[in-house]
């Protein structure tokens, strides 16, 4: 199976991860990127004449997002194709695809309703652990995001904490977005992370997860079992609906780094062991290579799968398996 990742943004770096995660199980992979940014990259704007050339090699053309998939699907000849789509900008239009379609986050389903979902994978071994508490001030982080999710409300939320407890709470938010090795050394650093209330989780609750940090978001319960559906276990998320709430959050999360640190390293130590047993990127590139061989063995039939369908279950099975 030769697979053809092409992005004309990074989406979070998805298709770097996926590459590294398809050549570290011995499926040759090549990712076009048509815009340099914060990620590393494979091949960056080839020519039409190059990205042909690719796409005749590869049995499979995996398209990140809508946008990209229209954009170039008219001028790529491939014998079977996949959309993967991310969330933003796609989120909410409902667009109707005729062609196998993957979403990476279960709220999508929503407005892709015979969309196969596949959870994100992460790279653990790239990312560095958090210490433990010390001597030094409780960090809290807020990665920097094109979207603004939330900056604000945060920097409001987090200011009089900061200012009751000055030195012993420190708030991190970088005012601009940074290359991804550099952020995930500076979330490091901290021990709590702020991802965003939005009813979904992104990248950053997975990797903070990973690192050790608490991850806070705002996951509704239809994508949290959504979510316990595929990987077969509730992910320990530190889930707030609203403004509100995630205030009240902070400040018992804050008194209990303060005030019970033993059991604030508890709640941080799940994190790692969650990404250990249930979250490490073999399975779903299992989930991935079953997806190539059913769009590969089915091009040019229409697409007929759904997030309930037998395919569905499929894809979901081995996400499940170990």
């Amino acid at each position: 199976m030769r697979v053809l990742q092409l992005s004309v943004t990074e989406v979070a770096g998805m298709p770097y991860r996926l590459m590294r995660a398809l050549e570290a199980a011995s499926v040759p992979c090549r990712m076009v990127t048509i815009q340099r940014g914060l990620f590393p990259f494979d091949i960056l704007e080839p020519t039409w004449e190059q990205l042909g050339r690719l796409a005749s090699e590869a049995d499979v053309v995996h398209y990140h997002g809508v946008t990209t998939f229209r954009l170039l699907q008219p001028r790529v000849l491939a014998r079977a194709v996949v959309v993967h789509i991310h969330g933003d900008p796609d989120r909410g239009k409902g667009i109707h695809l005729e062609v196998p379609h993957v979403v990476a986050t279960p709220d999508l389903l929503q407005d892709f309703h015979r969309a196969l979902f596949v959870p994100n994978l992460i790279l653990p071994h790239d990312l560095p652990a958090s210490p433990t508490l010390g001597p030094g001030p409780l960090r809290v982080f807020k990665s920097p995001s094109y979207h603004m999710k939330h900056q604000v409300m945060f920097a409001s939320l987090m200011r009089p904490i900061v200012q009751r407890l000055a030195g012993r709470v420190e708030y991190v938010a970088p005012a601009r977005p940074m290359l991804h090795a550099d952020l995930v050394r500076l979330r490091a650093s901290c021990h709590i992370s702020l991802d965003h209330l939005h009813g979904y989780y992104g990248l950053e609750s997975l990797e903070s997860l990973a690192q050790g940090l608490i991850a806070v978001n705002g996951a509704s319960d239809e994508t949290l079992a959504r979510f316990r559906q595929a990987v077969g276990t509730d992910p320990p998320f530190a889930v707030a609906h609203d403004a509100s709430s995630c205030g009240v959050l902070l400040h018992e999360l804050t008194e209990e780094a303060l005030c019970a640190p033993a059991r604030f390293e508890q709640r941080r130590a799940r994190g790692p062991r969650f990404v250990r047993e249930h979250y490490g990127p073999d399975r779903f590139v299992q989930a991935w290579l079953s997806i190539y061989r059913q769009v590969a063995a089915s091009a040019g039939q229409p697409w007929q799968a759904g997030g309930t369908s037998a395919e569905g279950a499929r894809a979901h099975s081995c996400c499940n398996s170990t």
